[in-house]
C-alpha cells in the first residue's frame, strides 16, 4: 500500500520528522510503498501527488485546526487520515475533531498505526480514536528496542542537513529515548509517556550511528530525548559506545536537559564519547526555590559550574530560560535574567511561558505570560546578543554555513511576532 507521511509545520527552522521517520521504518519493513511530505518545504499539491491510500499525519497542538484543507483534500482522492504525536496523545477526540482526520493516535502510534494501515477495525485497535470509537485505551508502549532503526530515506536528510547552531554539518538528528522520571511542573511529557523513560540499547545507537557516518557523511548528530540524562546509565552506556566515533561525528543533547540531572563526571563520561554540545533547560536561576518549582527553578551556582566544566571540555554550552514561570514574580524574573547573562553560554534562548497542554502548571489552571513577559524575553536575547563572545561566535558560524543566517532571521522574527518558537519539539 502506498502511505503518505505529513509533517505539519513546526516554527520558523525545519526539523527531521523524527516521530514520522519511526513510523516510516516499520512501515517499510512490512512492505508499504512511503512518500514523505513537510509542509515546511512542500504544498497541497504534493500531498495530492502522491496519490496515497492512507496518510498519517504528525502535528502539534497549535497546528490542528490548519490542518484541515490538507484531511478535506485527501479524504476528495478517497485517502483515510490518522493523526499522531503529541496532541493526539493530549486530547484524541478534539484533535480529531479539530483537524478533521479519520483516527487520532494516543500513546505510542508505531503497532497501532500499523494495524489501522493493515485495515483492522479502529474500535479493536487500543488507542485508536474514530468516529465509531470515540472513546478507547491508550496504545500501549512500544519498547524502542523492538524497533527498526530511523528511516532515512522518506524525509531527505539533505533538506535538514544545515541547523543554525549545529557544530558541523551535515548534520541529522535522533532519539536515543524517550519519556522521562521526572514531573516538571512546566512539562507535559509524563502525560505523552505515561511508563516513564525506556531507551534503545546503547549498541543499538552505535549501529545507526555508524550507518549515519558510512552511509550519509553526516558528522554532526542532534539527540532530541525528551530527557537523555534522566536515564544516566543509558547516558553513560551510550557516551561509552559512541567513543569509537569520536573526531568522526560529534554528537549535540539540544532539548534542554535538567541541571540536576547532570554532574561533572557525566559532563566527563560524554565528552569522552564525543559529546561536543550541551543545552541545558535552566528554565529560571534562582537561590531558593519551593517543591512546586522542583525542575524549573534551578541553582545559580550549580549552573555556574556545570557550564564552566563543561567548557573546559571543549563542550559549547547553551541555555534555555523561561520567563514569567506562573507564581514567579517580575523582580526574580528579571534577576534571573542577569544571572543567565552572567553565565558565559555559547547561546541562549528566552521564551516566555506558554502553558503546554497536560503540563501540571496548566492543570493547576496557569496561563501563558503575558506581554511584559513576550518583552523581557525580546530585551533578553538582544541583550545576550550583544556581548562581545557571542557575537564573535555568531560571526564565525555564519561564515562557516550560509544557512545559518537565514534561520537566524526567521527566528529573530519569531520571537519578535508571537515570543518564539512554541516550546515542544516534534519528539516521538
Amino acid at each position: 500500500m502506498r502511505v503518505l507521511l505529513i509533517e505539519a509545520r513546526h516554527g520558523a527552522e525545519p526539523a527531521l520528522p523524527l516521530a514520522l521517520a519511526q513510523i516510516g521504518a516499520v512501515l517499510r519493513a512490512q512492505g508499504h510503498d512511503l512518500v514523505g511530505v513537510d509542509l515546511a518545504f512542500d504544498s497541497l499539491g504534493d500531498v495530492l501527488a502522491a496519490d496515497a491510500e492512507r496518510a498519517v499525519i504528525f502535528a502539534l497542538p497549535p497546528e490542528l485546526a490548519g490542518l484541515r484543507d490538507v484531511v478535506e483534500a485527501l479524504r476528495a482522492r478517497g485517502a483515510s487520515t490518522a493523526l499522531v504525536g503529541l496532541a493526539a496523545s493530549f486530547d484524541p477526540v478534539r484533535a480529531r475533531t479539530l483537524s478533521g482526520v479519520d483516527v487520532a493516535v494516543a500513546g505510542d502510534p508505531e503497532l497501532a498505526i500499523t494495524a489501522w494501515i493493515r485495515g483492522d477495525d479502529p474500535a479493536t485497535i487500543p488507542g485508536v480514536y474514530g468516529e465509531t470509537t470515540p472513546r478507547t485505551a491508550r496504545a500501549p508502549r512500544v519498547p524502542l528496542a523492538t524497533l527498526p532503526l530511523l528511516d532515512r530515506a522518506v524525509f531527505p536528510l539533505a533538506r535538514y542537513a544545515h541547523a543554525m547552531r549545529s557544530t558541523a554539518s551535515p548534520v541529522t538528528a535522533t532519539f536515543t529515548s524517550r519519556g522521562c522520571v521526572r514531573t516538571c511542573g512546566h512539562c507535559p511529557m509524563p502525560a505523552r509517556h505515561l511508563e516513564g523513560f525506556d531507551a534503545r540499547p546503547a549498541a543499538q545507537v552505535a549501529d545507526e550511528v555508524g550507518r549515519l557516518v558510512r552511509d550519509h557523511g553526516v558528522r554532526c548528530l542532534h539527540v532530541e530525548d525528551d530527557a537523555f540524562v534522566t536515564g544516566r546509565t543509558h547516558a553513560l552506556e551510550v557516551s561509552r559506545a559512541l567513543r569509537p566515533f569520536a573526531g568522526q561525528l560529534g554528537w549535540e543533547l539540544v532539548n534542554g536537559v535538567r541541571p540536576g540531572d547532570v554532574d561533572l563526571d557525566l559532563i566527563d563520561a560524554m565528552a569522552e564519547g564525543g559529546c561536543v554540545r550541551i543545552v541545558f533547560g535552566f528554565e529560571h536561576l534562582s537561590p531558593t526555590r519551593g517543591a512546586s518549582f522542583e525542575g524549573v527553578i534551578h541553582d545559580p551556582e550549580h549552573a555556574r559550574k556545570l557550564v564552566s566544566h563543561a567548557k573546559k571540555r571543549g563542550l559549547r554550552v547553551g541555555g534555555y530560560f523561561i520567563v514569567g514561570l506562573p507564581g514567579v514574580a517580575t523582580p526574580s524574573d528579571l534577576r534571573a535574567t542577569w544571572r543567565a547573562l552572567r553565565l558565559g553560554l555559547d547561546d541562549a534562548n528566552f521564551t516566555p511561558y506558554v502553558a503546554l497542554p497536560e503540563s501540571p502548571f496548566t492543570r493547576g489552571g496557569a496561563v501563558d505570560a503575558g506581554r511584559f513577559a513576550h518583552l523581557h524575553s525580546v530585551v533578553a536575547t538582544a541583550s545576550f546578543l550583544a556581548r562581545p563572545t557571542v557575537a564573535a561566535t555568531f560571526a564565525r558560524d555564519i561564515a562557516r554555513d550560509r544557512h545559518v543566517l537565514g534561520a537566524l532571521v526567521a527566528k529573530a522574527f519569531e520571537l519578535g511576532a508571537v515570543g518564539g518558537p512554541y516550546p515542544l519539539r516534534p519528539q516521538p
